[in-house]
C-alpha cells in the first residue's frame, strides 16, 4: 500500500515546513556582537527601503529571506494539502514555490552581474568566501531555474521535485552561512530543516516508484522520476490508495467510486463484496 506509507513521508515533509518557518524567528547568526534574527533584519531593511534608501541590495536580501522562508511555509501548506486532501490548497503551494524560487534566483543573479558592471570587476583582494559566494550566485540560479522548468512538465513528480530543488538550495545557502559565518541554533536547524525536506522529498518518491533511494534520487534531480507504482486503483480526488476497503467511498476525502474509474477490480484491491453507493 504505497500511499499510507507514502502519508508518513508527507508528514515529515509537514514537520520540516513547520520548523523551517519557525527559523524566520530564531537568531541565524552572530552579527556585530548582536544575534541577526531572519524576521527582524527583514524589517529593518523594509523600513530602510521606505525612507528612500531602496536599491537592489534590499531587493536581494528580501529574496534570500523569501527563498530561504517562504519555502518552508509553501512546502508546510502543500503538504497539510495533502494530509487533508485539498487539492487547490496544494496547487496553490506549488505555484508559490516556483514563484518565490524563481524570483530569488533572478534577483540575485541580477545582483551579481550588477556589481560586477559596476565596479568594473576590480575590486578589493578577494578572499575564499568573495569566489564561494560568486560561484553560488552565477551557477546555482540559471540550474535551478532550469530544474524547475523540466519539474512542471511532468505533472506526477512536479511537488516532489520542486521540493528536492528547494531542500537542495536551502542546504547550499545556509551552508554558505555555516562555513563563513558565525552560526547560531536557528542556522543549525534551518540546516537541519532543509535536510529533512530532502529526504523526505526522496522517501515519499522512493515509496511510490518501488525503487531504490539512490535511484530515485538520481532521477529526481534530472526530472525523469518513473511513474508511480500501483497507478491504479487510487481515488480520482485525492489519489489515496483504495485497498483493502469495506464500501466504495475514498476514506481519505469521503468521494464515492466505481471500479470502472479506479481501473481495477474488486478482489485487486481486497474488497470481499461490492456494496452500493448510497
Amino acid at each position: 500500500m504505497p500511499d499510507r506509507r507514502a502519508r508518513k513521508w508527507r508528514v515529515l515533509s509537514l514537520f520540516s515546513g513547520l520548523l523551517l518557518s519557525a527559523c524566520f524567528f530564531l537568531p541565524a547568526v552572530q552579527g556585530c556582537n548582536v544575534p541577526i534574527v531572519p524576521a527582524t533584519s527583514l524589517i529593518e531593511v523594509l523600513d530602510e527601503a521606505r525612507s528612500g534608501s531602496w536599491s537592489i541590495e534590499v531587493l536581494t536580501v528580501v529574496a534570500v529571506y523569501l527563498v530561504a522562508y517562504a519555502f518552508g511555509a509553501a512546502l508546510l501548506i502543500g503538504a497539510l494539502a495533502l494530509l487533508i486532501a485539498w487539492p487547490k490548497l496544494r496547487s496553490a503551494s506549488t505555484l508559490t514555490v516556483v514563484v518565490v524560487l524563481a524570483y530569488a534566483a533572478v534577483v540575485v543573479l541580477v545582483f551579481t552581474l550588477w556589481q560586477g558592471f559596476r565596479g568594473g570587476w576590480s575590486a578589493p583582494p578577494w578572499v575564499i568566501e568573495d569566489y564561494v559566494s560568486l560561484v553560488l550566485n552565477l551557477l546555482c540560479p540559471p540550474l535551478l531555474l532550469t530544474g524547475m522548468v523540466l519539474a512542471i512538465r511532468r505533472p506526477h513528480q512536479r511537488r516532489l521535485c520542486l521540493w528536492l530543488f528547494g531542500g537542495l538550495s536551502g542546504l547550499v545557502w545556509f551552508g554558505f552561512w555555516l562555513a563563513f559565518g558565525d552560526p547560531l541554533y536557528g542556522l543549525y536547524l534551518s540546516l537541519a530543516a532543509c535536510l529533512i525536506i530532502v529526504l523526505a522529498s526522496v522517501g515519499e518518491a522512493a515509496v511510490l516508484t518501488n525503487q531504490t533511494w539512490l535511484r530515485t534520487f538520481g532521477q529526481l534531480l534530472t526530472c525523469r522520476l518513473a511513474p508511480f507504482y500501483e497507478s491504479k486503483g487510487h481515488c480520482p480526488s485525492c489519489d489515496y490508495y483504495l485497498y483493502g476497503l469495506t464500501e466504495q467511498r475514498c476514506p481519505e476525502c469521503g468521494r464515492p467510486f466505481t471500479f470502472e474509474e479506479l481501473g481495477a477490480t474488486p478482489p485487486e484491491l481486497g474488497f470481499t463484496s461490492t456494496p452500493a453507493v448510497p
